[in-house]
C-alpha cells in the first residue's frame, strides 16, 4: 500500500513535470521511480511467497474471531460458529454429541479448501498486477531518460546515487536484526552464527563506501574513485553471496534441518505465531504448530531475505556504473563533462 501511494504521488509529479517541462520535477519523478523498483519487486516476491504457506496459516487461524467473516463466506450456512469450527482432532463422535451429525470435519475442511483456493487466486492476481506495474515503471524510466537526455541524467547521478546506498544499508541492518535470534541454532551439523554477522559486515562496508563515494565524486579524485569502485565490487559480491545463501538455507530448512522440540518452540514463539499456548513456559513451547510448519515459514523468510539482498544489489550496481563513468572521464581528462 505504501508503494502504491508513493507511485500515485510520483505519477502526479510526473504529469505536472511533463506539462510544465520542468527539469526538477521530471528528475524527481525519474529518481522516485528508480528508488521504488526494488521495494515493489520485494513486495511482489513476498506476496507470491505467501501462497506457499496460505494453507498452513489459514488452518491455524481459522477458529479465531478475525476469520469470522471468512467462515461466514465459505462455510455452509449457519455453521460459522458451530460445525465449521469444531476441532478436527476431537473425533466425529464428539461432533455427534454436540451437533447430532458426523460431518464437522467435512464441513470444516471443505470451507478451508475453498478459502485457500480463493486466497491463492487473489495472491496470483496481485502478483500479475505487480509485474505489470514493474513493466510500466520500466517504460516510464525509458521515456523520462529520452526526455531529459543522458547528460542530464548522468549529472544528477553524481549528486544522488550515493545517497541511495542508505536503502541497501537499511536492508542489511534489518536482516541482521531479523536473523539475530536464530544464530545459535544447530541442525545436522549446520550452524547459523555467521548469517547475521554477514549482514552486519555488509552494512558496515556500505557505511564506509557511502562517504567515500561522496568525497571522491565531489573532489574528482581518481585514487579515491578506484578505492570506491573496489569497495563497491566487493559489496556486490557479498550481496550476491547473501542472496545465494538465502535460497540455499531456504531449501535446507524446508528439507534437511532437524531441530529439537525446544528449539522449534522457541522459533515459533520468536515469530509470534498465533495460538501458541506455551510461550510463557521455560523453555517456550508451541504444540499447536508442527516442526515442519515452523521450518517451512522460516525457509520462506530465508528465500525472501535472499531476494531482498539481490534487489538491494541494484543500488550498489548503479553507484558502481556512475563511478566508472566519472573515473573514465577523469582518465581521459574530460573534467568539463564531469
Amino acid at each position: 500500500m505504501v508503494v502504491g501511494i508513493c507511485l500515485t504521488v510520483l505519477g502526479i509529479v510526473g504529469m505536472r513535470g511533463a506539462h510544465l517541462v520542468s527539469l526538477e520535477l521530471l528528475l524527481t519523478y525519474f529518481w522516485g521511480i528508480a528508488v521504488l523498483i526494488s521495494p515493489l519487486g520485494s513486495a511482489i516476491f513476498a506476496v507470491f511467497n505467501i501462497s506457499f504457506y496460505t494453507k498452513i496459516w489459514i488452518k491455524h487461524v481459522w477458529d479465531t474471531q478475525s476469520f469470522l467473516n471468512f467462515r461466514k463466506l465459505f462455510c455452509q450456512a449457519g455453521t460459522a460458529h458451530t460445525k465449521c469450527v469444531a476441532t478436527t482432532n476431537a473425533g466425529e463422535d464428539l461432533c455427534f454429541d454436540y451437533y447430532g451429525s458426523y460431518d464437522c470435519s467435512e464441513i470444516r475442511n471443505s470451507a478451508i479448501r475453498k478459502c485457500v483456493q480463493w486466497s491463492t487466486s487473489l495472491i496470483l492476481a496481485n502478483s500479475i498486477i505487480g509485474l505489470v506495474c514493474l513493466a510500466i515503471m520500466a517504460v516510464c524510466i525509458y521515456i523520462t531518460i529520452e526526455i531529459l537526455t543522458h547528460p542530464v541524467i548522468t549529472q544528477s547521478m553524481l549528486d544522488i546515487v550515493n545517497y541511495l546506498l542508505l536503502l541497501p544499508i537499511g536492508a542489511c541492518i534489518w536482516q541482521a536484526i531479523a536473523f539475530w535470534s536464530i544464530q545459535e541454532l544447530q541442525g545436522d551439523g549446520i550452524t547459523l552464527t555467521w548469517l547475521p554477522n554477514l549482514y552486519v559486515v555488509l552494512a558496515c562496508a556500505q557505511l564506509v563506501a557511502l562517504p567515500l563515494g561522496i568525497v571522491s565524486g565531489r573532489y574528482k579524485s581518481r585514487p579515491l574513485l578506484i578505492i570506491y569502485i573496489t569497495f563497491s565490487i566487493l559489496i556486490i559480491a557479498g550481496l550476491v553471496l547473501a542472496g545465494v545463501l538465502g535460497w540455499t538455507l531456504a531449501k535446507l530448512f524446508a528439507e534437511n534441518f532437524h531441530l529439537s522440540e525446544n528449539e522449534i518452540g522457541r522459533l515459533a514463539c520468536d515469530k509470534n505465531l498465533p495460538l501458541c499456548s506455551g510461550c510463557d513456559d521455560s523453555p517456550p513451547t508451541c504444540p499447536e504448530w508442527s516442526s515442519n510448519e515452523v521450518l517451512t515459514l522460516y525457509s520462506l523468510d530465508f528465500r525472501f531475505s535472499g531476494m531482498v539482498s539481490l534487489l538491494a544489489m541494484l543500488y550498489i550496481l548503479g553507484a558502481l556504473i556512475v563511478a566508472f563513468i566519472v573515473e573514465n572521464s577523469l582518465k581521459n581528462y574530460k573534467s568539463d563533462f564531469v
